[in-house]
This record gives structure tokens, sequence and C-alpha cells, in this order.
């Protein structure tokens, strides 16, 4: 199985993002089970005018994408690990009516067909969660 622990934030006073997101391949991982990133397997970015919502969102989008980049094409197990309940919320709402949130359309528009290619589950982490520590 392959986890992405992802995370996004803004400065209200400036609009400036940023975005990072982990991705650990559990058949990478060593006997002593401590956590194996292969190189490349760490994606940021930031961006101006945006909001803590799309920087979350952008994170899962671009560790998504990356996904192939390291362990090819095919359908992969994914487990996503975010702290955006609100992102969790919208996916499961696509998957049960098929509508696509009106926010970070373009966003959306990238993120849903690798929810297709894929088999995606979704985990709700804060940093309370143990998979964070």
């Amino acid at each position: 199985m392959i986890r992405i622990f992802t995370d996004g934030s803004y400065v209200p006073q400036n609009g400036m993002g940023a975005y990072c997101a982990v991705i650990v391949n559990d058949a990478q991982a060593s006997v002593s089970d401590s956590v194996c990133v292969a190189p490349g397997a760490v994606v940021t970015g930031t961006e101006q005018k945006t909001t803590s919502y799309r920087m979350e969102l952008l994170a899962i989008v671009k560790a998504m994408e990356k996904i192939e980049d390291l362990y090819g094409s095919g359908t992969h197990e994914v487990e996503i690990y975010t702290d955006a309940q609100g992102i969790i919320t919208s996916v499961n709402r696509y998957l049960q009516n098929g509508k696509k949130p009106q926010n970070s359309t373009d966003l959306w528009d990238q993120l849903i067909p690798l929810l297709k290619r894929h088999s995606v589950r979704f985990v709700f982490a804060s940093n309370q969660h143990q998979e964070y520590r």
C-alpha cells in the first residue's frame, strides 16, 4: 500500500500558500517498521493568492500524480492522510452522487481521474493521529 501524508496552509495577510506531501510505500519499509521515503517522494510547492483549502487539495493532486512517476502506471492501493475534513467530505459526496465541488474546479478536474484510476481511501488525520507521529 502507498500512504500519502499531506498538509497545506496559507497566510491570510498576504495570500501566500504552501503545500507538502510525503509518499510512503509500505512495500519498501524495512523490517524494523521504520518509514522509508524514496528519493523524490516528497512534493512541495507554493502559490500566491490562494486558500488553505486549495493548498490542501493541491498537495493531494501533486502526490497522486507523483505516484505514477515513482511506481509506474496501473492501479495502486492508496491511503491519503489529511487534516482537511472538507476535502474528505467533498470526495465522499462526489463518489456518492457524481457532483464535482464548485470551488478549485481546476484541481478537481485533475484529481477526479486519479481517484478513478487508483483504489483510494481518505483518512482524517489530526496532529494527534498515530501515523503523524
